[in-house]
């Protein structure tokens, strides 16, 4: 495939494609085997070593081919954003396509969660990639705010400041009390500039747990059309839902190998720590030849966290075994 990195979503997309083994070929700088100083130049390599550090993705590997002016042995590539290369596989995995197909067809959004109660406030940024805390705020009103208090005027002007100065597309207010109901009253009084950004949620928590609240109430999927968050913890309570009831569900390797040998898994559901696992590699293939839909599940969210305590294999059955 030719592929260029157009965004930091990209990367974090392409560190979940990319494994040992495959052959990269991009432009780069190699030191000169005459002059010693480093040349531009096309080099090709099989992949050993992958490093994702977020802006970009390291791999080293040993060149296969280059011109003769540079020297022979091992280099490392930075992928970036911008970056174009060649990459080939002895076999393209299904789910490696789709998830290629995925990152050029989806709109890319970023969604801030401002969580709140009482005095209290935490942001969250959600995107393609996860959920990232980036603040809190504590007021220091005694006791409950009241509407018209100076000091809840205060706080609130606080929270709006911070609201304005992270960038995001949406904005979703929510927490267990009214507070998120005031907030929005105040923005769309006052703020025009944020009023059409925002949307309101209940929850019954505040914190991380609240983010992933929102995420099952389905607000992510009222702005986003398909969220591949939102799309994962659906699949992740359906498992724990059929696994509560006995019904079509098996999890950790031996058991998922066995469901997939007799054509009955529907759909295969990896922690994203596992996937580079060679037992893991091969359950996979395994898989794909059985028509089953391999999904990868990250641990940046709740239900992500609780597959990975059930051993980080699970699948959801076409019939009970």
């Amino acid at each position: 495939m030719e592929l260029k990195v157009e965004n930091e979503e990209d990367l974090w997309h392409l560190s979940f494609i990319l494994e040992i083994g495959d052959l990269i070929k991009m432009k780069s700088f190699r030191t000169s085997s005459v002059g010693k100083e480093k040349v531009p130049c096309v080099l090709k390599l099989r992949v050993e070593k992958i490093s994702y550090e977020g802006k970009r993705i390291r791999t080293t590997g040993k060149i296969l081919e280059g011109p003769e002016k540079v020297e022979a042995g091992y280099h490392t590539f930075n992928i970036e954003e911008n970056s174009f290369f060649l990459l080939w596989k002895e076999n393209w995995k299904k789910y490696q396509k789709d998830r290629i197909k995925k990152a050029i067809k989806d709109k890319k959004y970023k969604i801030l969660a401002c969580l709140i109660e009482k005095e209290d406030v935490s942001f969250y940024v959600i995107t393609e990639m996860g959920i990232k805390f980036v603040g809190e705020k504590e007021s220091e009103i005694p006791g409950k705010m009241f509407k018209g208090d100076k000091s809840e005027n205060e706080f609130f002007g606080e929270v709006i400041a911070s609201l304005k100065s992270i960038e995001s597309d949406k904005i979703i207010l929510a927490g267990p009390g009214f507070e998120k109901e005031n907030l929005a009253r105040v923005i769309k009084d006052k703020e025009k500039e944020l009023k059409n950004k925002i949307f309101v949620q209940n929850t019954s928590v505040t914190g991380k747990t609240g983010v992933t609240e929102i995420i099952k109430r389905g607000a992510i999927e009222k702005i986003v059309k398909e969220s591949r968050i939102s799309s994962e913890i659906n699949l992740v309570e359906k498992f724990l839902e059929l696994l509560s009831k006995n019904k079509e569900v098996s999890y950790g390797l031996k058991e998922v190998q066995r469901a997939i040998v007799l054509g009955a898994v529907k759909d295969l559901l990896i922690s994203e720590n596992k996937i580079r696992e060679k037992g893991v590699i091969t359950l996979m293939g395994s898989a794909e030849k059985n028509r089953a839909e391999i999904h990868i599940i990250h641990v940046d969210h709740d239900s992500g966290r609780q597959l990975e305590s059930l051993g980080g294999i699970a699948a959801i059955l076409r019939f009970k075994i």
